[in-house]
């Protein structure tokens, strides 16, 4: 990816990573990612900026089987151009989307069907104890941690940008789904990959302590 001025226009849905035009997204999703089997997070970048983060964030959402979500506008191209260029070679099998503004995400996300995210039948304990997917707020305005938050499959961890954070009219609608990784005191805010990292492996460990999803012999998320 390559940085570009914040003036930028957002690339257009010619430039989106693919063979060829592909349109926006948030009508259409890549078959990148195993058809049977549902991203166990769907990881949403609002307005991210630094093109570095999100190639970082990327490659966590190959790893752990997380759809990853830019929301407009971007401070980078994400052309497949671009994208070789910055040696994303991961990026095609990343289930980018693309959306023009958040409320054009959330209806999209609201549309996704629900689709298992194991291999196997998932245990009836846990599906006793599923429910509807919900969409996260990491903020440092927040209170909650996120070690207090009950993550469930499919539901999306939504983080700002990394000069000023999710807008705070947006975090006020979703007031009880605010939430925060702990800090020293007089702290900030942490680098934006590494909240995502971090939130994502929590939820994970959520994930395999409610046997929704298990691990090989290998350590592998099966």
């Amino acid at each position: 990816m390559q940085q570009g001025p914040s003036s930028t226009p957002s690339p257009s849905h010619e430039e989106v990573a693919g063979e060829g035009p592909l349109p926006l997204l948030s009508q259409h999703t890549t078959p990148d990612i195993a058809p049977r089997l549902a991203p166990l997070f769907h990881v949403v970048l609002h307005e991210p900026e630094i093109p570095n983060n999100t190639g970082n964030i990327g490659r966590t959402c190959v790893a752990t089987r997380c759809a990853l979500h830019l929301i407009y506008p971007l401070g980078f191209d994400t052309s497949e151009k671009a994208c070789r260029r910055a040696g994303l070679d991961y990026w095609p099998r990343l289930g980018v989307n693309e959306h023009q503004s958040f409320d054009a995400f959330s209806a999209h996300f609201q549309q996704v069907p629900a689709q298992t995210t194991m291999q196997e039948p998932v245990p009836a304990a846990a599906r006793a104890n599923s429910r509807a997917r919900r969409m996260w707020m990491l903020t440092t305005h927040a209170t909650r941690s996120v070690f207090d938050a009950d993550f469930q499959p499919g539901d999306a961890l939504v983080f700002g940008k990394e000069s000023a954070g999710l807008p705070r009219d947006l975090v006020a609608q979703h007031a009880d789904t605010a939430i925060v990784l702990p800090m020293a005191h007089n702290e900030r805010s942490l680098n934006l990959a590494t909240a995502v990292c971090a939130v994502v492996y929590e939820g994970i460990r959520q994930l395999i302590a409610q046997s929704v999803i298990k691990l090989d012999a290998r350590g592998r998320i099966m």
